[in-house]
């Protein structure tokens, strides 16, 4: 596991505390269905592991209003998220917890973490009766690997994530601060490419990556055959905002400086261009 991003992370989560905007008593449905403790890397589990004989106590289910455990559930009081300006993703989650014959009150930072190609959930708990961290692994669903397009498509629009609005054209986000840019290309025939760079105003440190992409249940994913002894795959994941995933964390130093990162950057729709420039 990547301890140093996974560090970051957490620490840009914090800026939940920055002005925000409150959120119907839910949390966004990036966070929704079942995750499972991380014990090991090996681990694998599926969402319907839940209420079934493969059930353990390393088991959470998060669903609109409230997140169920093993022998108790938590409902939520007050969700909360920075304003678009601050926003890194993390929510800031206060609850009433009820389980065995106790109750109990909790307020705790989430944040989804880009390790590997899994998504992992952060949870850090920061009352002071019961402070700590824990990470979870999500439990994927069957068959969702490769997903019928207009069932996919049904599912996004439902969701109200970006991907209904990335179908067609040419789409462009920046992060100024961050040195950072996005394209997606989506061509009336279904084929598909992208390009990323990032040039850190700061540390100098340079990203790039670009080619053709074949669309996944979750966005697209780009495939480098480039060096035949290790290929090398980039998910693009789209939510409600958009992700990088290395299938193998080394292959991101074949894009990246030492210290630059693609995984670590996110896109929302806030950082959508009104127009992509000419290249």
């Amino acid at each position: 596991m990547n301890i140093r991003a996974l560090t970051k992370s957490l620490i840009i989560g914090i800026a939940v505390l920055a002005p925000t905007q409150c959120l119907a008593a839910g949390v966004p449905e990036r966070f929704m269905g079942v995750w499972q403790a991380i014990e090991n890397e090996d681990q694998a589990c599926k969402a319907s592991d839940w209420n079934s004989d493969r059930h353990t106590d390393t088991h959470i289910k998060i669903e609109a209003g409230l997140v169920r455990y093993h022998e108790s559930e938590c409902r939520f009081k007050s969700v909360t998220r920075p304003k678009p300006e601050f926003d890194s993703g993390a929510v800031h989650v206060a609850m009433t917890c009820d389980g065995e014959g106790e109750r109990w009150s909790q307020t705790q930072l989430w944040q989804i973490l880009p390790l590997g190609r899994n998504d992992n959930l952060a949870m850090v708990n920061v009352s002071k009766q019961r402070p700590g961290i824990s990470l979870y692994r999500k439990c994927g669903v069957e068959n969702a690997a490769v997903a019928p397009k207009d069932t996919t498509r049904a599912a996004t629009d439902e969701a109200g994530d970006m991907r209904s609005a990335l179908r067609g054209g040419r789409h462009c986000f920046a992060q100024k601060d961050e040195g950072a840019e996005f394209s997606l290309s989506v061509e009336s025939s279904g084929s598909a490419s992208f390009s990323v760079d990032v040039v850190n105003p700061r540390t100098k440190h340079l990203c790039s990556a670009k080619g053709a992409v074949a669309e996944t249940a979750r966005g697209w994913r780009y495939v480098d055959k480039s060096q035949p002894a290790e290929v090398c795959e980039i998910d693009i994941e789209i939510s409600d905002r958009i992700r990088f995933r290395f299938a193998n964390e080394g292959c991101e130093r074949r894009y990246c400086g030492a210290r630059a990162s693609i995984s670590s950057l996110e896109f929302s729709a806030q950082d959508k261009k009104e127009s992509c420039s000419r290249k």
